[in-house]
């Protein structure tokens, strides 16, 4: 059930927010498509400040009113299938091009943080605001041609792991790949996407027994992975399996309750792995 809640948290919007939705809605004439496409135009414009005005805009034109959606991805999904329903003519178009814009700006944004590296700065929370943002708008449009994209992000958050295993039919063999990178945080992130598509408390169908079984297999690999973020999310992972009836991992689990080896720093004698793998044993029983 915890599972499941952090997933409604990031998707449904409160019974409010959905009633000042709705009132925005009702109160605001349908736009044209001259008006979406003069917004869409301005995504490529070259300052990063007017692409990110088009895209809230495009955002505010589904729901109507002065809501600010700004931070609040909750809402996207809603103001997406209104804005389809007001001009689908356009559907396609804007889908495309809000996949060029996290193309565009994820580009923009590792230039960036290189040379903020290379400066010793940070990028500014407005910026770093709007493209969560964008990630989680094109997580939501849950279109096979945005998987690349999201693939290239999935370090960035829930969002786009979301994106990533609700295209799982698609984005399955190159997670793959992704998880066998040196790189402990791509390993790690696609440890997270592959427990999401696993766990029944995400919600995300995996009916294949062949898909399933990959997952299985990945999941019992991450178990043992040098990465301390790997096995928590693997053994996580592997809990959902177990509770599912797939009995052949629990051997796995009680390797990882009796020795996995990270310790907390601070508090010897703590091994919070261990406590993990624990608590997905006592889980399956109950």
């Amino acid at each position: 059930m915890k599972q499941k809640s952090i997933a409604l948290a990031c998707l449904v919007l409160t019974l409010g927010t959905i009633i000042a939705l709705k009132v925005g809605y009702s109160q605001v004439n349908n736009p044209s498509t001259n008006d979406v496409m003069a917004i869409l135009s301005l995504f490529g414009d070259n300052d990063q400040f007017k692409r990110s005005d088009a895209f809230y805009k495009l955002l505010k034109m589904g729901i109507g009113g002065d809501l600010d959606l700004k931070g609040k991805p909750g809402g996207f999904y809603l103001a997406l299938s209104q804005l389809f329903i007001k001009v689908p003519s356009k559907k396609d178009e804007i889908k495309i091009q809000l996949i060029e814009l996290l193309q565009k700006e994820t580009s923009v944004m590792r230039e960036h943080t290189n040379q903020q590296v290379q400066a010793g700065g940070s990028s500014t929370r407005e910026a770093n605001t709007y493209y969560s943002d964008l990630i989680a708008a094109v997580a939501v449009l849950q279109d096979p041609r945005a998987l690349n994209p999201l693939l290239d992000v999935i370090t960035n958050g829930y969002m786009a792991r979301w994106g990533v295993a609700k295209l799982w039919r698609v984005s399955l063999e190159p997670l793959i790949e992704r998880f066998n990178s040196d790189d402990a945080k791509i390993r790690d992130s696609a440890a997270a996407v592959f427990k999401i598509m696993i766990d029944p408390g995400y919600d995300m169908k995996i009916d294949d027994p062949i898909s399933r079984e990959k997952i299985k297999q990945i999941l019992m690999r991450g178990a043992e992975d040098r990465s301390y973020d790997t096995r928590r999310e693997s053994i996580e992972g592997l809990g959902a399996l177990l509770r599912s009836g797939n009995r052949d991992v629990t051997s796995i689990l009680k390797r990882a309750a009796l020795n996995d080896p990270y310790e907390l720093p601070r508090e010897p004698g703590v091994y919070p792995i261990r406590d993990i793998a624990k608590k997905m044993l006592q889980l399956s029983r109950n």
